[in-house]
C-alpha cells in the first residue's frame, strides 16, 4: 500500500514525470499520514495559511450576518491562503531531482495545479473522516463550531473537488483508506 505508493511516485521521477506530487481530499481523510508515512520531503500548503485560526474565526465574525457579497467571500476558501507563497515555494521544490509531497485539502488555483506533476486523491467515507475531525479537534473547538466548519469545508470542498477532476483527472489517482489505489 504505502510502499505501493511510493514505487509509482520513484518510477515516475525516474521517468521524468513525478516530482511534485500533490496529496489531496477532504478534511480528515488522511492526507498528513500518507505524506508523512511515505517519507518524501513534505510541504503542506496550510503553512501558508493568512493569519491563525483565531484571526480566519473573527474574520468569519464579522462577515456573519452582512450581505450576501460578504458571505460568498466568507465561504471562499481561495482567500485563506497566501497563494503567491505557495508558488513560489513550488517553484523552489520543483528544481530538486527528488519528489516532494505537496500536500493540502485545497491544493490552490490552475497556476498552482499545473505545477504538479502527479495529484493523488485519497477518498474515504464521510461517517469516518467526520469522526477523525471531531476527534481531532474537540480539544479546541466546540462540537457546534466544527459542525459549522464542516458545513463550510463540505460545501467548498465539494465545488472544488469537480473543478480538479473537471480540468485535471487526467493526472489524478485515486486512494482509498487504507491508501491503495482504486
Amino acid at each position: 500500500m504505502i510502499q505501493e505508493i511510493a514505487s509509482f511516485i520513484n518510477n515516475g521521477v525516474a521517468s521524468g514525470v513525478a516530482r511534485l506530487v500533490g496529496v489531496t481530499g477532504r478534511a480528515g481523510c488522511g492526507k498528513s499520514t500518507l505524506a508523512q508515512e511515505l517519507g518524501f520531503p513534505t510541504y503542506h500548503i496550510d503553512s501558508a495559511f493568512i493569519g491563525d485560526s483565531t484571526f480566519r474565526k473573527e474574520l468569519m465574525e464579522k462577515k456573519r450576518n452582512r450581505s450576501e457579497k460578504s458571505l460568498q467571500d466568507m465561504a471562499n476558501q481561495y482567500n485563506w491562503w497566501n497563494w503567491d507563497l505557495v508558488e513560489e515555494t513550488l517553484k523552489t521544490l520543483k528544481k530538486y531531482s527528488k519528489p516532494s509531497i505537496v500536500e493540502g485539502a485545497i491544493l490552490g488555483p490552475p497556476a498552482i495545479v499545473n505545477m504538479l506533476d502527479v495529484i493523488l486523491f485519497i477518498e474515504i467515507p464521510n461517517e469516518v473522516r467526520e469522526a477523525r475531525i471531531f476527534s481531532r479537534d474537540t480539544w479546541k473547538r466546540s462540537d457546534q463550531e466544527i459542525k459549522d466548519r464542516l458545513f463550510l469545508t463540505n460545501a467548498y470542498e465539494s465545488k472544488y473537488y469537480e473543478w480538479l477532476f473537471l480540468f485535471y483527472g487526467r493526472k489524478i489517482y485515486r486512494i482509498d483508506k487504507e491508501y491503495n489505489f482504486i
